[in-house]
């Protein structure tokens, strides 16, 4: 009689352990691509074999997460994964573009947080690329990642019923990220004011003293002591 789908990965899974108490990274990796090729569709079985192709450093390993996300295009979880090791692979920012928005298509349909962690990422990479270099270039593909990301918000994710705040939450997060960076990083702090400001005149965000108190703070870090009174 067939095996079933979970008494066919647990067989598979006892068989991987076996051979990694072996410690032979070919034999393993023969074993995960097996396993991953009769349950392709088996996203755990995925991020398992990119965990282990990560701790041993695997020269193919961004394409064993390009593969785990071909398969299980819904899991946000590998999309993540899969911008992150392309960032350690030193791809460029138009081909992480090009991950999150097969990504964002992908995953149509998922709940909130999972666009979130997606565009989260996505906006790391940027900001990363900024701490590393911090030249007009990197300010700019920074700007537009953040630009690109709270549209979509609004007009994406903006449509879902019963959701409407949650989806002011997630917008005014990466609208203060923004401005944090601006001031920190970018070294621009008459454009992370002008940010706050704008924020501040916005209905409950303005009615929080804590909000007031994050504004305050970026002006105490720039030596702006009078402005923050």
């Amino acid at each position: 009689m067939e095996k079933n789908p979970k008494e066919l990965l647990d067989a598979w899974r006892e068989y991987i352990q076996h051979e990694l108490k072996l410690n032979d990274p070919v034999r393993i990796e023969f074993l995960y691509e097996r396993a991953t090729s009769k349950l392709c569709l088996t996203e755990t079985l995925w991020e398992e074999y990119i965990q282990w192709a990560r701790q041993i450093k695997s020269p193919n390993l961004l394409n064993i997460v390009t593969r785990a996300t071909r398969n299980c295009t819904w899991c946000a979880r590998l999309w993540v994964t899969r911008l992150k090791v392309a960032e350690t692979q030193g791809v460029e920012g138009s081909h992480i573009n090009e991950i999150k928005d097969k990504a964002l298509v992908a995953i149509e349909g998922s709940n909130i947080q999972d666009y979130i962690s997606i565009l989260k990422t996505y906006i790391l990479f940027f900001k990363r690329k900024l701490q590393q270099e911090t030249t007009d270039e990197n300010k700019d593909g920074f700007r537009t990642a953040i630009r690109t990301a709270i549209k979509y918000i609004e007009l994406t994710l903006g449509n879902s019923p019963g959701l409407d705040e949650q989806i002011v939450n997630e917008k005014f997060f990466f609208e203060k990220f923004a401005a944090r960076v601006e001031s920190s990083i970018c070294g621009e702090i008459e454009r992370a004011r002008s940010k706050w400001q704008k924020l501040l005149k916005t209905g409950a965000i303005g009615r929080d003293a804590r909000n007031w108190c994050e504004y305050a703070r970026i002006e105490i870090d720039n030596d702006e002591h009078e402005k923050a009174r």
